[in-house]
């Protein structure tokens, strides 16, 4: 059963304390809810960091190839080189030094999400710049060091794109909207 029609009630009817006190009691709650939404959006960023940070270590110890396990003078191999370096220095380069840029921006995320008094409103959008070169660094060190052939460099290359653009335009839809 549906309830009694009301009629409606306008500000004129409250007193000025009464309309000063719900404005206040909604200011907090507004402000307690984006602390709470700060606090959960502070520990997926520590999470993403965290994790890319270890990706990023292990892909350093154990580069894409391997290492040379022993010296070969006649080709010039040393133990504990990287394969990749000498099969194909440019994708090595290219590997090495996005896979060192993502490590570096995950330990910068990680440290300024340790001091909190670093962690507001205002310096969200330096943890947004610092998450998309990390994952920019991440995404273009996988392309590098995923395929030695050019055919599948490429291909791992257009699917990041892709990827890429389907999240910008699901994220701007969201904003949006």
């Amino acid at each position: 059963m549906a309830p009694p029609l009301q009629d409606a009630i306008t500000v004129g009817q409250f007193s000025d304390e009464a309309v000063d006190k719900l404005i206040a009691r909604y200011r907090e709650q507004v402000d307690v809810m984006g602390e709470h939404h700060h606090y959960h959006f502070r520990g997926w960023l520590m999470l993403v960091a965290t994790l890319t940070a270890s990706i990023t270590y292990a892909a350093a110890l154990n580069p894409p190839g391997g290492v040379w396990q022993a010296d070969d003078v006649a080709k010039g191999y040393v133990a504990g080189y990287p394969v990749l370096r000498d099969k194909s220095a440019w994708r090595y380069f290219v590997f090495f030094y996005c896979n060192a840029t993502a490590f570096a921006s995950s330990l910068c995320i990680i440290l300024l999400l340790a001091i909190t008094k670093l962690f507001s409103a205002t310096k969200i959008m330096a943890f947004n710049l610092l998450v998309a070169v990390d994952m920019i660094s991440l995404a273009v060190a996988f392309v590098a060091g995923s395929s030695s052939s050019r055919r599948f460099t490429m291909f791992n290359a257009l699917w990041m794109v892709c990827l890429t653009t389907l999240f910008l335009v699901w994220k701007r839809r969201c904003l949006l909207y």
